[in-house]
């Protein structure tokens, strides 16, 4: 199955950090010199509460829903089966 994605715009991203900066963590830049060479900078996202980027999208994705979705949501945190423990964390994190 193919999905469409439309291109994001800077200003896109700028509205998606605005929206999501009271809900997550602003993590450092760091020097990936040492293990990757010259140029190489890491975002240790591995700071956040979830212990992961990916619940930066599901707060984003969140936040946007409608009045009817959001009243449709869990009143509790559900946990999401998963693989990986991140998965499960962000999950739960943004509901």
């Amino acid at each position: 199955m193919a999905v469409e994605a439309e291109l994001l715009s800077l200003a896109d991203v700028r509205a998606a950090a605005s929206r999501i900066q009271p809900y997550v963590l602003r993590t450092p830049t760091l020097s990936g010199e040492t293990v990757a060479g010259p140029g190489v900078w890491l975002k240790a996202e591995n700071l956040q509460r979830t212990g992961s980027f990916k619940v930066r999208g599901a707060v984003n994705a969140v936040l946007q829903l409608s009045p009817d979705q959001r009243r449709r949501l869990p009143s509790r945190p559900v946990r999401a089966r998963s693989a990986s423990r991140s998965s499960t964390q962000w999950r739960t994190f943004a509901a």
